[in-house]
């Protein structure tokens, strides 16, 4: 497993130093486990929780993150109408929905653009693989999102 450390958590959150900061010894957020010399070492799900307690804040939202970035130019790259570059290449649908499921907690708007564009092209979706992926994910809110 490897570790990351707090500003590297930051840069990849999307979000300043201090606000990730006031996160955790505001108590707001479990502390991650302690390494040498205090110094806090991130694991994967430190950072998932991390950054879902921060998406509920409104602390992502306004800046983003390279993952939800790149959600949305997937999506624009549909045809939905985000304020992002398209992809350069033609996402994976259904990698592209569970990715979305992932993400709508931190991005409300997600969540309705996704829905509009199935309404109108849900018969593109290879539901069976979708399944297969779906029955992968550990998320509950993800499993939830995907009904």
């Amino acid at each position: 497993m490897k570790y990351k450390s707090t500003p590297e958590v930051a840069k990849l959150l999307g979000t300043s130093l201090s606000r990730l900061s006031k996160a955790i010894y505001g108590n707001k957020l479990d502390l991650p486990e302690n390494g040498l010399n205090g110094v806090l070492l991130w694991t994967d799900a430190d950072i998932e929780r991390t950054r879902r307690f921060l998406g509920h804040q409104g602390q992502l939202r306004s800046g983003g993150t390279r993952r939800s970035d790149m959600i949305a130019a997937q999506w624009c790259r549909l045809g939905v109408l985000f304020k992002a570059r398209p992809s350069r290449q033609t996402p994976d649908l259904e990698r592209l929905l569970i990715d979305t499921a992932t993400y709508i907690p931190d991005n409300p708007p997600l969540f309705v653009m996704s829905v509009a564009w199935l309404c109108h092209y849900g018969s593109l979706v290879a539901k069976h693989r979708l399944a297969q992926m779906a029955s992968k994910l550990e998320d509950a809110n993800a499993l939830a999102v995907l009904g």
